[in-house]
Protein backbone atom coordinates (compact mmCIF):
# COMPACT_ATOMS: atom_id res chain seq x y z
CA UNK A 1 0.00 0.00 0.00
CA UNK A 2 2.82 2.43 0.84
CA UNK A 3 4.32 1.96 -2.62
CA UNK A 4 0.94 2.73 -4.20
CA UNK A 5 0.53 5.91 -2.15
CA UNK A 6 4.07 7.00 -2.96
CA UNK A 7 3.45 6.42 -6.66
CA UNK A 8 0.20 8.37 -6.51
CA UNK A 9 1.85 11.31 -4.73
CA UNK A 10 4.54 11.45 -7.38
CA UNK A 11 1.87 11.63 -10.11
CA UNK A 12 0.99 15.17 -9.03
CA UNK A 13 -2.78 14.73 -8.99
CA UNK A 14 -5.20 17.29 -7.64
CA UNK A 15 -5.78 15.00 -4.70
CA UNK A 16 -2.17 15.51 -3.63
CA UNK A 17 -2.81 19.20 -3.17
CA UNK A 18 -5.97 18.41 -1.23
CA UNK A 19 -4.10 16.04 1.05
CA UNK A 20 -1.42 18.67 1.70
CA UNK A 21 -4.07 21.22 2.65
CA UNK A 22 -5.81 18.73 4.94
CA UNK A 23 -2.52 17.89 6.67
CA UNK A 24 -1.46 21.52 7.08
CA UNK A 25 -4.85 22.57 8.42
CA UNK A 26 -6.41 25.95 8.95
CA UNK A 27 -3.41 27.55 10.67
CA UNK A 28 -1.66 28.04 7.35
CA UNK A 29 -4.61 29.46 5.41
CA UNK A 30 -3.65 32.46 3.33
CA UNK A 31 -4.77 34.04 0.11
CA UNK A 32 -2.72 32.97 -2.88
CA UNK A 33 -0.49 35.44 -4.58
CA UNK A 34 -2.35 36.33 -7.71
CA UNK A 35 0.65 36.54 -9.96
CA UNK A 36 0.14 36.41 -13.72
CA UNK A 37 0.57 32.61 -13.81
CA UNK A 38 -2.09 32.06 -11.15
CA UNK A 39 -4.41 34.48 -12.92
CA UNK A 40 -3.92 32.60 -16.21
CA UNK A 41 -4.51 29.26 -14.48
CA UNK A 42 -7.74 30.53 -12.91
CA UNK A 43 -8.87 32.10 -16.21
CA UNK A 44 -8.35 28.79 -18.03
CA UNK A 45 -10.44 26.91 -15.48
CA UNK A 46 -13.15 29.60 -15.54
CA UNK A 47 -13.21 29.22 -19.33
CA UNK A 48 -13.65 25.47 -18.88
CA UNK A 49 -16.78 25.96 -16.78
CA UNK A 50 -15.10 26.58 -13.40
CA UNK A 51 -13.92 23.01 -13.01
CA UNK A 52 -11.33 20.74 -14.52
CA UNK A 53 -10.44 17.11 -13.99
CA UNK A 54 -6.89 15.99 -13.41
CA UNK A 55 -6.94 14.13 -16.74
CA UNK A 56 -8.02 17.23 -18.68
CA UNK A 57 -5.52 19.40 -16.82
CA UNK A 58 -2.74 16.99 -17.78
CA UNK A 59 -3.64 17.59 -21.43
CA UNK A 60 -4.49 21.29 -21.38
CA UNK A 61 -2.18 22.99 -18.88
CA UNK A 62 1.10 22.07 -20.62
CA UNK A 63 -0.17 23.93 -23.70
CA UNK A 64 0.17 27.09 -21.61
CA UNK A 65 3.53 26.12 -20.14
CA UNK A 66 2.30 24.83 -16.78
CA UNK A 67 4.37 22.04 -15.30
CA UNK A 68 2.88 19.49 -12.90
CA UNK A 69 4.83 21.06 -10.05
CA UNK A 70 3.63 24.57 -10.85
CA UNK A 71 0.05 23.34 -11.22
CA UNK A 72 0.23 21.52 -7.89
CA UNK A 73 1.57 24.66 -6.17
CA UNK A 74 -1.17 26.88 -7.64
CA UNK A 75 -3.90 24.37 -6.74
CA UNK A 76 -2.56 24.14 -3.18
CA UNK A 77 -2.61 27.94 -2.85
CA UNK A 78 -6.18 28.13 -4.18
CA UNK A 79 -7.33 25.38 -1.81
CA UNK A 80 -5.67 26.97 1.18
CA UNK A 81 -7.31 30.31 0.37
CA UNK A 82 -10.73 28.70 0.09
CA UNK A 83 -10.94 29.64 -3.58
CA UNK A 84 -11.19 26.06 -4.80
CA UNK A 85 -12.20 22.61 -3.67
CA UNK A 86 -11.51 19.08 -4.82
CA UNK A 87 -14.18 16.56 -5.78
CA UNK A 88 -12.24 13.42 -4.84
CA UNK A 89 -14.70 11.08 -6.55
CA UNK A 90 -14.04 12.77 -9.89
CA UNK A 91 -10.46 13.97 -9.14
CA UNK A 92 -11.70 17.39 -10.24
CA UNK A 93 -10.72 20.88 -9.17
CA UNK A 94 -13.73 23.16 -8.69
CA UNK A 95 -13.18 26.90 -8.42
CA UNK A 96 -15.15 28.83 -5.83
CA UNK A 97 -14.01 32.26 -6.92
CA UNK A 98 -16.19 35.30 -7.57
CA UNK A 99 -16.37 34.33 -11.27
CA UNK A 100 -17.60 30.86 -10.36
CA UNK A 101 -20.02 31.51 -7.53
CA UNK A 102 -22.99 29.21 -7.74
Amino acid sequence: MVAGVTSFLRSGGFLVAGIVVALVGGAALAHPTHDPRTELFVALIVQAGCQMSHAVADQEMPKYGFTKGETRDIVTDLLMAGEAMIDPAQDTLILMTRECSR
